[in-house]
């Protein structure tokens, strides 16, 4: 039997960081968003818990990242 998350869920952390979206074979896969206690918010694409394809990351100084991503870093 194969217990790992597939479909749409939320995955919280003990820091308090936490992601609510798509998952396939227990991982960040697909369309999410992911905030971090500091005020931080990633919405967008995920694979393999990456931020990779097209998103938004927002820090809580108000600055603005919203473009392609690849393997967890801003591609454009």
């Amino acid at each position: 039997m194969n217990d790992e998350s597939h479909g749409q869920g939320v995955y919280s952390f003990p820091d308090g960081q936490k992601y609510v979206g798509q998952f396939k074979n227990g991982k960040f896969n697909g369309l999410g968003v992911e905030t971090w206690p500091d005020g931080r918010k990633y919405t967008g694409q995920f694979f393999d818990y990456a931020h990779h394809g097209q998103g938004v990351y927002l820090w809580p100084n108000g600055t603005k990242y919203d473009g392609e991503f690849l393997n967890d870093k801003a591609n454009g």
